[in-house]
């Protein structure tokens, strides 16, 4: 009989993830909040594995991670649309190219005018997902195993 291999440890992952999320908002740079969000995703991602074991800690890591996603969204949006409109302007003819700009400008102006991001909270709610992270239960191989094919089951689904 072979011994059982290491499990995944699930905990030491969500927590990566979160350090990360809260490192990329340090760092200030002009992809600091996507860069967030992907990792808060990505650490979604995780949490969805671990819902197989922990059902109301998932729920709970996932509604607090969205609550953060949610008060990042306005300004990655407007950003992402504006850097949208300034590609599509370069390889777009000259009318096109006017109202691209000028609605490049527009979305960027709009960025600016909008409410300041809340970084202090933001943070906070930050340390309090990596809180819950490291409260994950340990799982076996075998629910590891059963919450991956959990996430594959909803992947083939979307």
């Amino acid at each position: 009989m072979r011994s059982p291999g290491a499990s995944f440890d699930i905990r030491a992952a969500l927590s990566e993830e979160v350090r990360a999320a809260a490192a990329a908002l340090d760092d200030g740079a002009s992809g600091a909040i996507h860069a967030c969000r992907v990792r808060l995703k990505r650490a979604q991602a995780l949490a969805r594995v671990g819902h197989a074991f922990a059902p109301g800690l998932a729920a709970v890591f996932n509604n607090s991670a969205r609550a953060i996603m949610d008060s990042l969204a306005e300004a990655r949006n407007l950003a992402a649309l504006s850097k949208a409109a300034r590609k599509m302007a370069k390889r777009s003819g000259k009318p096109a190219r006017t109202v691209l700009r000028t609605a490049g400008a527009a979305l960027e102006n709009a960025r600016k005018a909008a409410a300041p991001i809340d970084l202090t909270a933001v943070d906070a709610a930050l340390r309090d997902l990596l809180a819950l992270a490291q409260v994950w239960p340990e799982a076996s191989a075998r629910q590891v195993k059963r919450g991956a094919r959990y996430v594959a089951r909803r992947a083939r689904r979307g």
